[in-house]
């Protein structure tokens, strides 16, 4: 993993909402979904210049040199996970959480404050939903050394409130902090 960005990074995590109960519910069903989930999430983050670092369960640790890349990996994510016609009682949905900072990389795994705000932020999310924290503007005076050909940004991005079909609000977690959430939402049926 000689590709993993260092200095100022975008982590990007997702997790299937309500998974346990499906996979006690639906093992087989969930058996043959899990890996077309799988390879969704790759695309989408590989697709933007992210790079799949770590996968717990169901969910998937990415980074990347650019935070806008990681909006776009999750947007697009969503998207294609909520479109996908899943054979499961229910649709997968999926939670995913971005957050920007300086970690430590340390045997091809990162490690400090911005990946356990990136998991406090991933618990908090809802199905369908991205959360992100905009940080401060400290962590914009050093950039990130990102794959060759990578666009770079020190800047987290923000959620566009012109996003169609996205419900943006903002809270103030820590001072230093801006926590946006957006949710894709349904069109109803003609």
């Amino acid at each position: 993993m000689s590709d993993l960005p260092i200095g100022i990074v975008t982590f990007l995590f997702t997790d299937i909402a309500g998974s346990s109960n499906l996979w006690e519910q639906h093992t087989n069903a969930m058996s043959e979904a899990l890996p077309r989930h799988d390879a969704m999430l790759r695309e989408a983050i590989e697709s933007r210049y992210g790079v799949v670092f770590k996968t717990v369960g169901d969910g998937s640790h990415a980074v990347f040199g650019n935070a806008s890349d990681a909006l776009a990996a999750a947007v697009a994510a969503q998207r294609t996970i909520l479109a996908e016609p899943w054979e499961t009682a229910e649709p997968l949905r999926i939670r995913v959480a971005l957050n920007t900072g300086v970690a430590e990389l340390r045997g091809g795994d990162y490690f400090g404050p911005p990946l356990n705000r990136t998991a406090r932020l991933l618990a908090a999310a809802h199905g369908g939903q991205i959360s992100a924290l905009a940080g401060d503007d400290r962590a914009s005076a050093r950039p990130a050394a990102a794959r060759p050909g990578a666009p770079l940004s020190g800047r987290a991005s923000a959620p566009r409130s012109d996003t169609p079909g996205a419900d943006l609000s903002a809270v103030r977690p820590r001072p230093a902090d801006r926590f946006f959430a957006a949710e894709h939402a349904r069109s109803a049926p003609a």
